[in-house]
């Protein structure tokens, strides 16, 4: 677990997940972090100490390119259960889900890129949506972002399945809602693309700390 150490790294004392898409070619880590700020996210990756030179000498190699995101909670509570309307998750915090009662537990990121102004547009759309807790819309929602910096006019939705299957089930029940067919055809001019990933949890317990690993997980 090299690297992994909040002191010599700080940064880990705000990782939320690393998580692995299963859906693109290559290997692709997509790694998800909660910051109090932009300066907070700067001291804590740019903090200079020599002891993480033995990490980055071993990790640099094995990388190909790398992007980052900067992103902010959607301005909708119903959207944000984990952060925003007053909720917080840091690591630390109660894990969202316990895996031993889902061994197979997979992430859904869906992603819309809108045309510039698009967004208080998207915005007045989910919020016409039904967003009453347990329909397909808010179900075992995680968060939905927008982009702060990176590329533009962009909004992330992350939700957890238990399974291939129940993600499968809950988008067929998500494509016949009606509030959401009536959402997509509100925001069909404005939007440039879209598109859905999935991903699964890596083996170790300390690179995903948003859910709780079975006892003795390494």
């Amino acid at each position: 677990m090299l690297g992994f150490d909040p002191v010599t790294r700080p940064i880990m004392a705000r990782l939320m997940a690393y998580f692995i898409d299963s859906t693109s070619r290559g290997d692709q880590i997509v790694h998800y972090w909660r910051f109090d700020s932009y300066d907070d996210w700067m001291a804590r990756l740019h903090r200079k100490d020599p002891s993480r030179e033995p990490y980055f000498r071993r990790v640099r190699p094995l990388m190909l390119e790398q992007e980052n995101r900067f992103m902010l909670p959607a301005p909708i509570p119903a959207l944000t259960p984990v952060w925003g309307n007053a909720h917080d998750w840091l690591p630390g915090s109660p894990p969202l889900e316990d895996l031993a009662d889902y061994p197979a537990l997979i992430i859904e990121e869906t992603t819309f890129h809108l045309a510039p102004g698009g967004l208080p547009a998207l915005w007045d759309g989910l919020r016409s949506c039904d967003l009453r807790s347990g329909v397909p819309l808010t179900e075992r929602l995680i968060a939905c972002f927008y982009t702060l910096v990176g590329r533009q006019h962009e909004v992330v939705m992350l939700r957890w399945h238990g399974d291939v299957a129940a993600g499968q089930e809950h988008a067929g029940r998500l494509a016949e809602d009606r509030s959401w067919q009536t959402f997509l055809a509100g925001v069909a001019p404005l939007l440039l693309d879209s598109s859905t990933r999935s991903m699964t949890l890596p083996a170790l317990a300390p690179m995903c700390p948003l859910f709780r690993y079975p006892p003795g997980n390494p």
